[in-house]
């Protein structure tokens, strides 16, 4: 098990990657809700790509990270959302 020291905190074990990895992918739901307000993407698309990072978040919280951030990176090289 690994000790980091990020900002003064101390992270013990795979709980960064995991809380990042959930992390990102909630953040990428809340542009993609933005967009479809905006209508800079159609609802239908937005709705399926918001399924997908759910997806990814819920994989991440479940210590499956790497399935997270693979599905993370293809919807990023997919859909150019960063």
């Amino acid at each position: 098990m690994k000790t980091l020291w990020i900002a003064g905190a101390i992270v013990i074990g795979s709980t960064f990657p995991v809380l990042a990895c959930a992390e990102r992918a909630e953040r990428t739901i809340e542009v993609v809700r933005k967009d479809i307000a905006d209508q800079n993407v159609s609802q239908g698309v937005g709705n399926r790509l918001i399924g997908e990072l759910q997806q990814a978040a819920a994989a991440c919280r479940a210590g499956r990270t790497r399935d997270g951030e693979a599905t993370l990176t293809r919807i990023q090289r997919t859909y150019n959302y960063r």
